[in-house]
């Protein structure tokens, strides 16, 4: 039986029983009637537009980043250690009130940073985009 899942426009072929008495009955999916395959094609050509600008922005942060410093102030001892850490919340924090930039915590590929220095941190985008940022931390 031919369905239409109703996230992603999906038009699939489904064990009958599995689309009555599940994909129906949770909303997930609907009959794939020409009415609804109309509706999946719209949602399908929506959704591709917003990947396709999504991606432009994503393109134009990942030139950007690599020349992006965010400079961040702790608390330290005398051999560089931090007293605490510096985590992705603090260097997103730090980057939108620097450089007005916004970006998802989870996107950074990160250790807590624990000493002073610069330290190179990768951003991983979403759809396998990569970037990375500099973060230098200074002893307060």
């Amino acid at each position: 039986m031919k369905v239409v899942f109703q996230s992603t426009g999906e038009i699939k072929d489904v064990a009958e029983g599995y689309a009555r008495n599940f994909l129906f009955k949770s909303g997930k999916a609907v009959p794939a009637t020409p009415d609804n395959i109309k509706k999946a094609e719209e949602l399908r050509a929506k959704f591709s537009a917003e990947v396709e600008a999504s991606e432009a922005q994503w393109a134009e942060l990942i030139e950007k980043l690599p020349k992006t410093t965010v400079t961040l102030t702790q608390s330290a001892n005398a051999e560089g250690k931090l007293f605490g850490s510096v985590t992705s919340d603090v260097i997103i924090d730090a980057l939108k009130a620097q450089h007005s930039i916004a970006l998802n915590a989870e996107w950074l590929a990160l250790q807590p940073i624990k000493t002073t220095g610069s330290h190179t941190v990768a951003v991983k985008f979403p759809h396998k985009k990569q970037s990375q940022l500099i973060v230098l931390v200074n002893a307060q």
